[in-house]
């Protein structure tokens, strides 16, 4: 390279080359058409039948089962070219990458029947985003390996940043490499989670912040491992992580906010799902009540579901660090509701007390320890004002319950002849006035 930012593309023109002369010589060539002749086999099998294995209890999946079709088919032509010593080594590697694809289909199908729902979309999740990535890698390195030299391609500088110069392999690390490790850290930190982690409500919430921090230390291990075999210099690395630090305190403040404060409601489980909490502190709407259920939490956000309308609200973490809730289940889930009426002036209130708090004591939703209480509250201008406050243990059905209270409030007061007034007005004229109108003065004139 003649300056400091020019490409060198020579690595690449070189492994080019080779790849198509050994491509082109008909030993190779048979090879390839042979493997890709067996893969197609493998489909056509597998499109007509089913392989069964018992600890299955369902049939190998279409691909998996293509492959092990032409896994036998290999070893058929492998041995045959063996016997009439022809080249076979890339039916060897092939033969080899399509073993570890059916093993690793089987293995994850095995698996997957044999944990819950929830586990297996994890897995499912995982052996697409690490194992098959990985087995794609592995096998794009055979074939570097097989027609080139990995140490000319991979380890030949290319570009020169900052003064340190970087090759193919350095580029591979820094995207493919921290892509499979991130994955692999999240990977070993699930099955860590599903031996080690605590299923008591309790704890789950904690055990969850504790497994979180342990994957991004896993994963900045990780990034700090990947530098250093690059071999950044370390002024360059300051200056970079510095800039960084200028973004972060300037333009990512509210994305490491929640996640800080995410951290901390897990650690301290002051919110976790199933909580049902009153939103009415957090929206502009001025409604006294909106209740709704915790249905997760998160590092960035809080996931909720109101009960008015049953809609979902996702809720930065920092506003519920940073804002008094109401929750109604941190310790318990009773809640204690009041309803209001009103009788009249003819009415006693010993027996409006007796009456009530023995119709609201007969629901069987109202807890008898609390138990419900009755109170003569004011001399109303046109009623005798009173409430019962009763205590319930469905927090979410309070609106339902009080409605079911008020109707029998209404019953018992009807059948005892008890009125429930409403605001009346007198009005007091204290001079008599002359209304006339203009017809009657005409018709009475002469």
């Amino acid at each position: 390279m003649t300056t400091a930012s020019q490409i060198n593309l020579e690595p690449i023109t070189q492994f080019s080359n080779e790849l198509w002369h050994a491509v082109s010589r008909p030993a190779v060539s048979i090879q390839i058409l042979i493997i890709i002749i067996s893969i197609s086999i493998g489909f056509i099998v597998a499109s007509k039948v089913r392989i069964n294995i018992k600890r299955l209890k369902a049939p190998i999946k279409p691909r998996a089962t293509a492959a092990s079709i032409a896994l036998i088919v290999l070893t058929i032509i492998y041995a045959i070219m063996e016997i009439t010593r022809r080249p076979n080594g890339l039916i060897q590697h092939a033969w080899a990458i399509l073993l570890a694809y059916t093993i690793l289909n089987i293995l994850f199908q095995s698996l997957t029947h044999s944990v819950s729902k929830d586990k297996a979309e994890k897995l499912n999740q995982y052996k697409t985003r690490l194992f098959m990535p990985a087995l794609i890698g592995y096998l794009l390195f055979i074939v570097i390996q097989t027609f080139g030299d990995p140490s000319s391609l991979l380890g030949a500088p290319i570009i020169q940043l900052f003064g340190t110069p970087f090759n193919i392999g350095d580029g591979l690390s820094i995207t493919i490499g921290l892509y499979l490790w991130v994955n692999l850290s999240s990977f070993m930190t699930q099955i860590l989670e599903w031996f080690l982690g605590s299923n008591k409500t309790e704890n789950r919430e904690v055990s969850k912040a504790i497994f979180i921090l342990i994957r991004y230390g896993l994963v900045g291990f990780g990034i700090f491992v990947i530098i250093g075999t690059i071999g950044i210099s370390p002024t360059v690395f300051g200056l970079i992580t510095g800039g960084l630090s200028v973004g972060i305190g300037l333009g990512l403040k509210e994305i490491i906010s929640n996640f800080v404060s995410g951290i901390w409601l897990l650690m301290e489980g002051s919110t976790k799902p199933g909580d049902v909490i009153n939103l009415n502190l957090l929206d502009s709407s001025g409604e006294a009540f909106q209740i709704a259920e915790v249905t997760d939490c998160g590092l960035r956000a809080v996931t909720v579901t109101n009960q008015s309308d049953h809609c979902e609200r996702i809720i930065p973490n920092n506003l519920f660090f940073t804002n008094q809730i109401t929750t109604y289940t941190k310790n318990h889930n009773i809640i204690a509701r009041k309803s209001y009426f009103g009788v009249s002036y003819g009415s006693d209130p010993n027996q409006v007390i007796e009456l009530i708090t023995e119709v609201v004591t007969s629901h069987p939703e109202v807890l008898a320890n609390p138990a419900p209480s009755t109170v003569f509250v004011a001399y109303g201008d046109s009623s005798l004002d009173f409430y019962v406050k009763f205590f319930i243990q469905d927090v979410k059905g309070g609106i339902r319950v009080t409605s079911e209270i008020n109707l029998r409030i209404w019953k018992k007061l009807k059948e005892n002849s008890i009125e429930i007034p409403f605001p009346q007005r007198t009005l007091h004229i204290p001079d008599p006035l002359d209304i006339r109108y203009k017809d009657s003065e005409q018709d009475s004139s002469p």
